[in-house]
């Protein structure tokens, strides 16, 4: 199983062991290649005997090889909806059943005579190795058939729901070439659940009609802050940060304020519509007050004699006098 990387120098010709793996003995790790603390990069190999199982990956932290993987290996930029790379540019979908994956991911990638890295003996060739025709036994089927039905249920009792290992014991009839495999996924797993936890990836420290300021914490995180220009204005928020990979928002843009201006007929139904309203309460006070004073009435309760002489004015202009043991009392109603 081969993870995120690709090995780019392969030796164009391999005419023996090397001393290093013939040391290896059975659940031996085998570390091959140079000084992997100068360029963070690793290829583990795992050796069961008697059957020589390599269960092999890839570990790596390479800020360079990010985005720049190929072939098999797909292509590792962190984007899980764009991992199948086709050789012509395009990407399989992701979800694609192993069928799919094969014929139209795997097999395009193929070597021919022309670009293989091996080489033959005497009397063979590429073709020599080539089997068009192959079918392969795809581990997303519901359930691998087993001939010997003894075989399959001493399968799954050591297998359990790996199905790799169910695949190898199905293919070999070897269980101990399972129990290989299961173990060699056990391993895969620990490792990358041991892996440092990814970083952020800087985005692109420009913003057009604007400025950005990048602030980097001791922990790894990033916090970018946006800002526009003089006439513009922003489209999206202010700051973003990130941690442990993870952006907690998306890069904004600048827009032109005169673009979002409000349009003029907006203000002209705003005025217009408080215009007809004075209007409206200037007419209802209007209303009220002339028939309030058309409903006014004056009562007169003479009660007790007043001190002095009074005259009541009527409304058809005429006038009373009163006589000194009258009081005048003029109640509103």
């Amino acid at each position: 199983m081969l993870q995120k990387c690709q090995v780019t120098r392969v030796p164009p010709k391999v005419t023996r062991v090397p001393p290093r793996l013939q040391k290896c003995h059975e659940g031996s790790n085998c570390h091959l290649g140079g000084d992997s603390s100068s360029s963070n990069l690793s290829l583990p190999v795992h050796i069961h005997l008697p059957v020589l199982c390599l269960a092999y990956w890839i570990s790596c932290g390479c800020v360079l090889l990010h985005g720049n993987t190929s072939g098999l290996l797909g292509l590792w930029d962190g984007n899980q909806e764009k991992e199948f790379l086709l050789p012509n540019g395009a990407f399989l979908d992701t979800n694609s059943n192993q069928t799919i994956i094969h014929y139209k991911f795997g097999q395009p990638w193929a070597t021919t005579a022309n670009d293989s890295l091996f080489t033959y003996e005497e009397g063979k060739n590429h073709n020599s190795y080539v089997d068009v025709g192959y079918v392969p036994i795809f581990l997303d089927q519901d359930d691998l058939v087993f001939d010997n039905a003894g075989l399959g249920q001493q399968a799954r009792d050591v297998c359990g729901d790996n199905k790799q290992c169910l695949f190898d014991i199905h293919t070999t009839g070897k269980v101990s070439i399972g129990m290989a495999s299961k173990q060699a996924v056990e391993l895969f797993v620990a490792v990358i659940n041991e892996t440092k936890t990814p970083g952020c990836i800087p985005i692109e420290n420009r913003l057009q009609n604007g400025s950005v300021q990048r602030n980097d914490s001791k922990d790894g995180g990033m916090v970018y802050k946006f800002r526009c220009n003089s006439g513009f204005r922003l489209n999206g928020p202010t700051v973003i940060h990130c941690y442990q990979g993870q952006w907690n928002g998306s890069k904004p843009s600048c827009e032109s304020s005169a673009d979002n201006s409000t349009p003029w007929y907006v203000y002209a139904v705003v005025i217009s519509s408080a215009i007809v309203v004075v209007i409206v309460a200037v007419m209802i006070i209007s209303v009220r007050c002339l028939n309030s004073k058309r409903k006014r009435n004056w009562v007169v309760d003479i009660t007790q004699p007043p001190k002095r002489r009074d005259v009541l004015s009527c409304d058809n202009g005429g006038g009373d006098y009163l006589t000194e043991n009258q009081e005048l009392n003029v109640v509103e109603i």
